[in-house]
Parts: C-alpha cells; structure tokens; sequence
C-alpha cells in the first residue's frame, strides 16, 4: 500500500456507524465490520435497494428520460433491458425543496446493466435538459446539509491492495455546478479488521494521494 498506515491514523472507536451497500459484491468483504463517517453532522444513508415503489412518481419519468433503462424487456437486438425499477434505482433530490425534475443524484445497484459496482450520477436541467455533472463509481453513504447550497455529500470508494478490499470515505461539495473532492476523512481494510480516521495534521497530503488513487482507477467520470 502506498500509505503509511501507521502514521496516518487514530485507532480510535469510529464517531458514526453507518450501513454501506448490501450488494452481494460488498458483503463478503463488509459483513459485520460497517463503515465509518469521520464527521458527526453527516446523515447516514442506507440503501437496500428492496422498495416495492418509488417514492416519487415522477421517477421512472426521469430516468427514462436519461435512457438509463427501459420499460421494454429486449431491444430490436434482442438484448436485455435494465427495467425502470427501484430495486436498481434511487434516487434523491440534488437540493432540499428543489424538485426532481429540475435535478438529482441517483445511486445505481451494483450488476445493473452489467456493471460491478454500484454507481452514482449526478443530474442537473440545463436548457430543459437533464445534463449529467458528474459520476462516481461509489456508493453514497452520508449527505450533510449545507445553507444555501447543495448538501455535501460522503461516498465510499473501493480499491483493491495486494488482494485485499479498501475503502476510502470522501467527501465532495457543490461548487461551480458540480461536486468536486474535499478530503479523504477514513480509510478502511474490512479484511484486517482495520478502520483509520485521517489525522488532521496531514490529511491535506493524504487526501492529495487518495484523490490521485480514484482518478487514476478512473472513478470519477
């Protein structure tokens, strides 16, 4: 690993537990170890993907509109379709009191349309179109909210070190009509039973290597 774990972090009891994704792909490897937020204001999310229904009717809608899935089950290839269902679908206002249609952050299932690992992308209506602003391959497990500003939100990477799973939780904030990375708050090895809070006298480099990690393994697109 290219971190100094011994350097880098308190082992110390974690301030928030929060329940990451229960896709299958991550509960081999987080089965009875749960993940961590390093900030107390930050709100835990969970998603199960098990809803019978969208919250909002609007939903389906709307990622029909982004041509995420489909209501038919093949196309003229005779491919499979990813259906426009909530057991692959969330999705959550991108701004408190700001309606769907106008933008939003959808978390998508892991294995939906074929790919691994869950996904969130961010939409905003531009010109009377839904344009995406960004995409994480991630899994969002914290919104914090923030006056007169979209909440900032905690997202949990995977990386892979010499075959054992890792895990860094992130922050990113809305500014200038996205969300860019702010620091890397805990950095966690399930397999070891490790799970380390960045010190703040050197999160700044830490955080300098862990955002050239994720970019490097292309999960920011």
């Amino acid at each position: 690993m290219r971190i100094n774990k011994r350097t880098l972090f308190f082992f110390i009891p974690a301030m928030i537990a929060l329940s990451a994704c229960t896709d299958a792909e991550e509960e081999a490897t987080t089965e009875k170890t749960g993940t961590v937020a390093a900030k107390d204001e930050f709100e835990g999310i969970e998603v199960l993907f098990n809803e019978d229904q969208f919250s909002d009717p609007r939903a389906a809608d709307l990622l029909k509109e982004i041509n995420i899935c489909s209501d038919v089950q093949t196309d003229d290839k005779g491919n499979l379709m990813t259906p426009c269902t909530p057991d692959n679908f969330k999705l959550f206002p991108l701004k408190e009191g700001t309606p769907l249609e106008d933008g939003f952050i959808l978390l998508v299932k892991a294995n939906t349309g074929g790919f691994a690992l869950r996904r969130i992308l961010v939409f905003e209506r531009e010109g009377g179109a839904l344009v995406k602003v960004n995409g994480f391959i991630a899994n969002l497990i914290g919104k914090k909210k923030k006056q007169g500003s979209n909440d900032d939100l905690l997202l949990r990477f995977i990386d892979k070190i010499e075959g054992s799973d890792v895990y860094y939780h992130c922050i990113f904030s809305w500014e200038n009509g996205k969300y860019v990375f702010k620091t890397v708050e805990v950095i966690q090895e399930p397999a070891g039973n490790f799970s380390g809070i960045v010190k703040e006298n050197v999160k700044d480099s830490v955080s300098q290597e862990i955002y050239k990690i994720i970019t490097d393994n292309q999960m920011l697109f």
